[in-house]
């Protein structure tokens, strides 16, 4: 989204598997379910954190999501707990940092697809209702049976959803 607004002409389409945008009013009772996972990183229990944080944005219990992590990407929660640092002091800050809303999508005309998962968590059912009503070029994917972690669950469904809009959308190379 930031670089369809900084770069539009290098931005043909946009595929937004279940946005993370902190400027919704949902966000702050998201942020306040997944405030353990600040609490244990903080005191340096870094697969505690990752794992409160995971079971809240997945929507799963911390064994299901684990398994589903590890069934598609072998060793990605080791490596995730690895890289706790990078995630929790660096990319969440920034998203939360991140402002981005109505006057900031009017600079924005390029298609979009929004993908959402069917039983995600409502803060992503919220976020593709707002962009709805942001962006005039709008166009929905709902992934049955997949929550936040949509393109672990269901990477067959997503990467149909997303080949049928880039072929409705095709970039002209001649």
């Amino acid at each position: 989204m930031q670089l369809a607004l900084q770069q539009p002409e290098i931005v043909h389409t946009l595929a937004l598997l279940e946005l993370s945008l902190l400027s919704v009013p949902g966000a702050a009772g998201f942020l306040q379910k997944v405030g353990p996972a600040f609490e244990a990183y903080a005191a340096g229990h870094h697969d505690t954190a990752l794992a409160v944080f995971m079971s809240a944005v997945s929507g799963l219990e911390w064994d299901a999501c684990r398994t589903v992590l590890n069934g598609r990407v072998p060793g990605a929660v080791t490596a995730a707990i690895r890289d706790a640092d990078t995630f929790f002091g660096i990319e969440l800050p920034a998203l939360g940092a991140w402002t981005f809303g109505a006057v900031e999508a009017r600079g924005i005309s390029q298609p979009i697809l929004s993908v959402v998962g069917t039983e995600t968590e409502p803060l992503w059912v919220e976020i593709a209702t707002v962009l709805r009503s942001w962006l005039p070029r709008v166009e929905d994917c709902t992934i049955e049976g997949a929550g936040h972690l949509l393109q672990i669950q269901r990477p067959e469904a997503v990467a149909q959803g997303l080949a049928d809009f880039f072929e409705r959308h095709r970039m002209d190379v001649g």
